[in-house]
């Protein structure tokens, strides 16, 4: 299950093609500010309103993208599982992150 807060996906609304958060609302269940979406309803509606190009980031799923990713799921400052941090709204998309001159706003990474 993926837990999306409302905030955050309108923040990241606009690094998707237009209907995301349509699409993300009719999906979901809303729980409070949480969007609540199945892995496969998260998977699919990514693939589905991904901007042309985005898929083809190398960098995005590099090692050092997702070794901070998962310091950045145990974090206290991220958001929705990791996807989104406080300090950082494109962070969820790994291409932000997986670039080794950026750092960390908490100095984790």
């Amino acid at each position: 299950m993926r837990n999306i807060n409302i905030k955050t996906l309108i923040e990241v609304a606009p690094l998707r093609l237009p209907g995301y958060v349509d699409a993300v609302q009719a999906r979901g269940r809303l729980e409070g500010e949480i969007i609540i979406l199945s892995d496969e309803d998260y998977d699919d509606l990514r693939r589905q309103f991904q901007m042309p190009g985005a898929g083809e980031n190398k960098e995005a799923s590099s090692p050092t993208g997702t070794k901070r990713f998962e310091i950045c799921k145990s974090c206290p400052q991220s958001r929705d599982a990791g996807f989104g941090c406080v300090h950082h709204v494109g962070c969820c998309f790994g291409r932000w992150r997986s670039q080794p001159e950026n750092k960390c706003y908490e100095g984790k990474w």
